[in-house]
């Protein structure tokens, strides 16, 4: 059985930007506000990496690190 990668949803508002893990407790209150005010919504998945330092000069990003 493989597990599910991990992501958060990240929605834009007028003048912020929202990210949520999918497991966060006020995502569904969010999803709400969002079909009223928001902008744009999109899924951000959480990449596993194997070299951190190769993927932050590659990319100029520091991956999330694993729990």
């Amino acid at each position: 059985m493989k597990t599910k990668q991990e992501y958060a949803n990240a929605y834009a508002f007028p003048g912020c930007i929202l990210m949520l893990h999918k497991n966060h407790g006020k995502t569904e209150k969010s999803n709400e506000l969002f079909k009223k005010h928001g902008r744009m919504k999109a899924r951000w998945w959480f990449k596993k990496v194997k070299d951190v330092n190769r993927h932050y000069f590659e990319t100029g990003v520091m991956p999330r690190s694993s729990p």
